[in-house]
């Protein structure tokens, strides 16, 4: 046997010491020292627990987790089969003592089994079983207190890892060898710990075990020391779980140091729980303080209670209900009860009424947010728009749509429980009034319902690098995850730079057939544009700014907008909504706005025909939010700007500051006739075909990217007013050795026409007009008086509109000490005679 797995030598874990690969599931648990820090602030050590929140059913390839736990000097545990047993036992609890009155009460003879001595002390025994035989969690005796009986569903900490006390985990020489096939445990024990399947609950067993514990992981133990706080989760979790999960109650309880010697006592209260009630307490509980955790994604999914009259095929408003009427409090209000009452709808106490209807509006998780001012929700397009518009989205697109009070009214009835007594003082079930939910809308100052900042549809990252990959509302971002039924692959915790290079080669497959321009050398800066806008898309909703990615191409047909939907298809699962531009700024504003509203996770201006450039567009591009006006309304919204733009044209070019906010994908084909060519693949099938794994694939380099420290930041230039986009998505990418697609921006300025007209302005000045300083109309007179007219062209040519001396004179003033092509202008105004006069100097 290894010296160090038998003497307990070194300080780097070295797990699965023995263990046959064949025999046993390894899974990855923290580094021994790591520490995990909850929404409370407090820290807790984590070295024995598994870094992936799905451990339970996550699918590892054994031989791959070793050799990752080595590589990473992270600890290792055992996923316990069906047919296998550890008997673990605890000397801090006694557990010594109740090994030995056992072992002597059954006649037990513990030296046949492998035996692991813990870092603190205890002992782990390895032992076969019937993988049919149900077994206790612990035996009722206090007399055997300390010793815990595990099996499927469990794990526990491999030989070879290091307790976060610095001791290891090492094999008893004393006894057998650990091997693939364990021995039987004794007929006498299995008799003992044998329990019957455990009766069903009353509504209950929304969750797995699995399950509360990954929920239990986002909750701190000692914030619930608190007895009625902490009988209360043991409830909820009782009622959730069917009473099936309560070794992992007693591990998250025994978590709290002040309690860590309590697991028999806690588990005896579990036990205690009468399987038909639990004093009211239902999982609604175990949601409430995952909520307030902003643990939102590890909530379980309930029906709505049989008292909900939308679940009543035969409501009448006018129907006499077979139940008392509830006293007249605000109890529930105030979080002391798990179910809405039914509550007299009474006008003189309408805002008590509005504050109540609101609070089931949010615990019965209706989708209900506020983004802007305005009441949302999320919606499915049910088919393809049309093209009226100028937008063009396609059916099954997940969007934002505001709700008026016909559809909240709605949302009352079906959630909300009203009454009023008939003349005999009888409860009647009562549908709140249209002007009740009008009330509820203006009255927007007070909305206490969640804050929406968007919708997405694949996994992605929060701001901090961390993961969000469960259906539902995120609280610490606003993001709200509607998969649309996709079953996406875990994204790893902590991969490696070897584990993003993999999954960057799996991205680049869907654009190996398209002709990137490249340098001499092969690298192409206009196919990092696209893996940029691959990555950007998975996390755009989390980005402040991100640049407009735009793709071109000499001629039609050489695969621009294919490119783009490519990018969306992995982002959304189909083709990107797209607009076209209109016959002038205000339109093209009007236009963004309206998709804006609708919170598009892409948008593509598509088949561009003049240079890209507005203030509106650089405001969405650099700003978190945009204010306008809604068309054929007079009211003024705010929307959140947190969307891919993407833009596609023949020879695309950007104009003005619109320069200073974009990269460019350029695509040459180098024929007469680009549509003709043949992909190796049907991208429009192969993409959606392997959409979850190209999603996993990019959020793993990104989140690579974090683990690694964000390595090489300060050797990028700048990239200023998109830096949370520079320091992640051009990061990772540089960090990965793919060229930056930051240099794309060089050809953007040469091919700027603004830059081009300004640029030849300046040169006019400086030939006609010298050293001195001219005013605007002393500039035109010169151009007029000039003979090879250069100096009026390029004033005509600059200048938008009537080139006057009104017009240039404005135009000079917004680019005062602009320095282009080694030349800067310099104005200065003139006290004397109260006009400002301008001259072109070498820069």
């Amino acid at each position: 046997m290894n010296d160090q797995a038998r003497k307990g030598k070194g300080t780097k874990p070295k797990p699965f010491i023995n263990y046959p690969v064949r025999a046993f599931e390894f899974i990855p648990l923290h580094k021994p020292k790591a520490r995990k820090t909850y929404p409370n602030g407090k820290t807790k050590e984590v070295g024995k627990a598994p870094i992936d929140p799905k451990w339970p059913t996550k699918k590892y390839d054994s031989k791959a987790v070793k050799a990752r736990c080595l590589e990473e000097e992270r600890n290792g545990g055992i996923r316990l089969k069906a047919d296998q047993l550890v008997v673990d036992i605890d000397p801090r609890n006694g557990g010594d003592r109740g090994w030995l009155q056992l072992c002597d009460d059954l006649g037990i003879d513990d030296s046949k089994y492998p035996k692991v001595i813990t870092g603190s002390g205890g002992v782990h025994l390895y032992m076969a079983k019937p993988a049919d035989l149900l077994v206790r969690d612990t035996l009722e005796s206090e007399d055997y207190g300390g010793v815990e009986f595990k099996t499927k569903g469990r794990q526990v900490v491999a030989a070879g890892s290091i307790h976060p006390n610095g001791k290891p985990y090492k094999w008893d020489d004393s006894h057998p060898a650990i091997t693939g096939e364990l021995l039987m445990a004794p007929r006498r024990l299995l008799k003992a710990i044998e329990r019957p399947a455990r009766s069903a609950m009353t509504g209950g067993g929304q969750m797995t075990p699995e399950q509360v514990a990954a929920a239990l992981a986002q909750l701190d133990a000692e914030d619930f020391s608190e007895h009625s706080k902490w009988l209360q989760v043991m409830q909820a979790c009782h009622h959730a779980s069917a009473g099936e999960a309560r070794s992992e109650f007693v591990d998250w309880s025994t978590s709290d140091p002040a309690f860590a010697k309590e697991a028999y006592m806690i588990g005896k209260r579990w036990d205690s729980l009468h399987a038909e009630k639990n004093d009211g307490v239902t999982f609604r509980t175990l949601n409430k303080y995952l909520r307030e955790a902003g643990a939102s994604g590890f909530q379980a999914a309930g029906s709505v209670t049989e008292d909900d009259f939308e679940d009543d095929p035969d409501f009448d408003m006018g129907e006499d209900l077979d139940f008392d009427t509830p006293a007249e409090d605000d109890n529930w209000l105030e979080g002391q009860k798990e179910e809405p009452r039914s509550r007299l709808y009474n006008e003189t106490q309408l805002p008590a009424l509005l504050d109540f209807a609101e609070r089931c509006l949010i615990d019965q998780g209706t989708p209900l947010y506020q983004m802007g001012g305005r009441l949302v929700h999320p919606v499915r397009v049910d088919k393809d728009s049309g093209n009226d518009e100028g937008i063009r989205r396609k059916a099954g697109s997940l969007t934002i749509g505001e709700v008026n009070q016909h559809r909240l009214r709605e949302y009352v009835i079906q959630t909300v429980p009203f009454h009023k007594l008939d003349k005999k003082g009888k409860a009647n079930k009562f549908a709140a009034p249209l002007g009740f939910a009008t009330h509820y809308l203006a009255r927007g100052d007070k909305w206490k319902l969640p804050v929406i900042t968007g919708v997405i549809e694949a996994p992605t990252l929060r701001r901090d690098g961390s993961i969000i990959d469960s259906d539902g509302y995120d609280s610490q971002s606003g993001l709200l995850l509607d998969m649309g039924g996709v079953q996406f692959p875990d994204v790893p915790e902590e991969p490696t730079r070897a584990d993003a290079i993999a999954a960057l080669e799996l991205l680049k497959k869907p654009f190996a057939g398209f002709p990137f321009v490249a340098n001499a050398k092969g690298r192409s800066a206009s196919r990092s544009v696209m893996l940029s806008a691959v990555l950007t898309a998975l996390v755009r909703r989390t980005l402040h700014s991100a640049p407009m990615h735009g793709t071109s191409a000499p001629t039609m047909g050489t695969g621009k907008t294919l490119a783009i939907d490519v990018v969306s298809m992995i982002a959304t699962g189909r083709l990107t909504t797209a607009m076209s531009q209109g016959a002038n700024e205000e339109e093209d504003e009007k236009r963004l706005f309206s998709v804006l509203l609708q919170n598009d996770l892409i948008l593509l201006i598509d088949n561009v025909k003049r240079p890209i450039e507005g203030d509106a567009l650089c405001t969405v591009l650099t700003q978190s939010t945009w204010q306008s006006r809604i068309l054929g309304e007079s009211r003024r919204v705010e929307v959140p700007t947190n969307v891919l733009m993407m833009a596609s044209g023949n020879n695309l070019t950007y104009k003005g500051d619109m320069t200073t906010r974009s990269l460019l994908c350029r695509l040459d084909a180098q024929m007469e006739n680009p549509e003709t060519r043949r992909f190796d693949i049907d991208l429009k099938t192969w993409v959606p075909k392997h959409r979850v794994e190209l999603v996993v694939a990019g959020l793993t380099v990104l989140r690579a990217f974090v683990v690694a420290g964000r390595p090489g930041l300060k050797e990028l230039t700048p990239f200023g007013r998109f830096e949370d986009w520079s320091n992640l998505v051009r990061g990772a990418l540089v960090w990965l050795g793919e060229p930056d697609p930051c240099k794309t921006r060089d050809f953007i300025a040469t091919d700027d026409p603004e830059r081009n007209d300004l640029e030849q302005l300046f040169a006019a000045i400086k030939d006609n007009a010298g050293d001195a300083a001219w005013t605007a109309g002393e500039l035109i007179k010169m151009g007029d008086d000039c003979s090879d007219g250069l100096l009026t062209e390029a004033i005509e040519s600059a200048v938008p509109g009537s080139a006057n001396a009104k017009n240039l004179g404005r135009y000079l003033h917004a680019r005062n000490g602009k320095i282009l092509g080694g030349m800067r202008l310099v104005g200065k105004y003139d006290s004397h005679a109260k006009m400002w006069k301008y001259n072109v100097r070498d820069a």
